[in-house]
């Protein structure tokens, strides 16, 4: 397309009536009989740019045009519009290599969380939900785990060094090179079921 008119649309082009052809018969008329002709090849000239670019009335709804003018649906999740990434809740269970030193974590439920190397010395972990957590590497030197649902969690290679296991279940709990040097077991059902 040239905007002097120098070329006119293809064929393709929505436009029925050829802008060069428009402006050349136009220049063998008197001057008032060319007002018509330009103005139907304008009308034109603004149709094709609604029809490429957006705006036309037979652009299906959910539809958007790219660069190109072809029309592309595009789909869309239910609920997308009202979804708001801001108010999305944060994955809690996932805190591997996560820094909760000395925090109180008492009756929190992280059953089945993911706690690989996390650092949970010295944590108030007292009547806290932990069956079937991932424990492996984790530091819970010190920790109060009185009352603790371990069972079935992977405490291998963590640190329990002088921590309080007090009434804790450690039933089936995988404790495979745990450290324990200094660990109160008192009334604890061990991995087992032993009490110890």
């Amino acid at each position: 397309m040239n905007v002097g008119g120098l070329s006119g649309y293809s064929a393709a082009s929505p436009c029925s009536i050829s802008w060069t052809n428009s402006l050349a018969s136009s220049r063998s008329m008197r001057d008032g009989q060319r007002l018509p002709e330009l103005f139907l090849a304008c009308n034109c000239h603004i149709y094709f740019l609604m029809a490429t670019y957006g705006g036309s009335p037979e652009q299906s709804p959910g539809a958007q045009r790219d660069l190109m003018g072809t029309e592309t649906d595009v789909e869309r999740a239910p609920g997308d519009d009202e979804q708001d990434p801001s108010t999305a809740e944060p994955d809690v269970r996932n805190l591997s290599k996560a820094d909760l030193y000395q925090l109180d974590l008492s009756g929190a439920d992280l059953s089945g969380a993911n706690l690989n190397v996390a650092r949970l010395d010295g944590c108030d972990l007292s009547g806290a939900l932990l069956a079937k957590a991932d424990l492996s590497g984790a530091v819970l030197a010190g920790a109060n785990l009185t009352g603790a649902d371990l069972s079935g969690a992977n405490l291998s290679w963590a640190d329990l060094g002088r921590a309080n296991l007090t009434d804790a279940n450690l039933r089936d709990a995988n404790m495979e090179m745990t450290i324990t040097i200094g660990t109160r077991f008192n009334n604890t059902t061990m991995p087992d079921g032993s009490t110890r």
